[in-house]
Parts: structure tokens; C-alpha cells; sequence
């Protein structure tokens, strides 16, 4: 059982106010206010990756005093609390990939707001989670099958933008690799990614 989940059930089975007195806020509401938004998380990642500190805990902080509440061992924490750290590193390492679609696209007169609509077509996400603490061979393979998948449904082109001439992949190594529409890698020149950005009183919209 994880950490998050033991914990949960242990606040199931104790008393909520018992709990709110023992985290040692001045203010009772606030100490209720807390205890809610951790029970409200649903697993330890989204507890610390939404950085919740209220001048006298921080997300880390918080539970290991709750688990301290909840006669939860220091040792199972820490090791669920490392095992996040390893987790948050290796999750932003694989969030800096990306596919670009490039179709040479050059502007003839398209309206910008057009473009900038639709500059999310040639970017395309991949599947963080499948990404996670896998080797290069098995990630390029995923790679491979997106693009495969994406330009068998676009048909092999986009819209306004034109022709699929190939993808160019954004890997964790932080180089560049091109792949043509089936899936295959291609020895292909990286070219300029060029997006629409649209921004209105200061501000970007897309």
C-alpha cells in the first residue's frame, strides 16, 4: 500500500479534530483547511507537485507531522518521500519532449489569428506517463507509433498548413530526431519550427 493510501485510511478511522489540534495551528480552520485539501489529493504526487505551504508547513513538511499523527514509521515515509523525488525528477526529464510537425509551411496572406488558432496542430504531446523510467529504444518505438497514428489520421496533412514533410522529435538527450510518416527515422535536416503567437493587451492567448 502507498503511502497516500495509508494515510487516507488512517484519517478515516481517527477523529478529524483530534487531528486538527495535534497539527499545532493557531488557527483551527486553517489546520481544517489543510487536513481538506490533503484528503482531497488523490495520490502523493498531486500532494506535493501542487506546492502547498501555509506559512508553517510545506507540502513535504505537512506529511510527515501527519504521519507522525498517525503513528506512520519516519522510515516508510522518507522512503515514499524519496521514492517522489526520483519520480518529479525523472517526470520533468520526459515533459521537455515533443513532436513538431513540419510542412515548410511558408505564410501567404493567412490571418495570424487563424494561424495562431491552429499552431497546436503541428505540436504534438506525447503520453507522459507511458514515458516514464523507460529506455530510449522503448520511447522512440512510442514515438514511432504516434506518428504513425497521427498521419494516417491527419491523411498526411494539416490544415492551412499543408503537406506533412516530416516530424521532428525533441528527445529527453535534448537533441532532434526526424522521422518521416511512417513511423521510420530519417536522415533529415532539423529545420525552423515557426508557431503563431497571438497576444492581446500583453497578454498570449495561443
Amino acid at each position: 500500500m502507498d503511502l497516500h493510501t495509508r494515510l487516507q485510511d488512517e484519517l478515516k478511522k481517527s477523529s478529524k479534530e483530534q487531528i486538527v489540534k495535534k497539527l499545532g495551528y493557531n488557527s483551527t480552520s486553517k489546520a481544517r483547511q489543510a487536513l481538506d485539501t490533503f484528503i482531497k489529493c488523490k495520490n502523493l504526487h498531486g500532494w506535493i507537485s501542487y506546492g502547498f505551504y501555509d506559512f508553517k508547513y510545506t507540502s513535504v513538511e505537512f506529511v510527515k507531522r501527519l504521519g507522525e499523527i498517525l503513528s506512520v514509521s519516519s522510515e516508510d515515509i522518507q522512503v515514499a518521500l524519496d521514492r517522489q523525488k526520483v519520480y518529479q525528477k525523472e517526470l520533468k526529464r520526459v515533459q521537455s519532449s515533443y513532436i513538431f510537425v513540419q510542412t515548410n509551411f511558408v505564410r501567404a496572406g493567412e490571418s495570424i489569428f487563424v494561424l495562431a488558432c491552429l499552431s497546436s496542430t503541428r505540436r504534438l504531446a506525447l503520453p507522459t506517463e507511458k514515458l516514464l523510467f523507460k529506455t530510449d529504444k522503448e520511447i522512440f518505438e512510442i514515438v514511432s507509433k504516434l506518428i504513425v497514428e497521427h498521419y494516417k489520421r491527419t491523411e498526411g496533412k494539416l490544415l492551412i498548413f499543408g503537406k506533412i514533410d516530416h516530424y521532428q522529435y525533441h528527445h529527453t538527450d535534448n537533441k532532434i530526431y526526424t522521422f518521416g510518416g511512417d513511423g521510420e527515422e530519417i536522415d533529415c535536416e532539423v529545420t525552423q519550427e515557426s508557431n503563431a503567437t497571438l497576444y492581446v493587451g500583453g497578454k498570449k492567448l495561443w
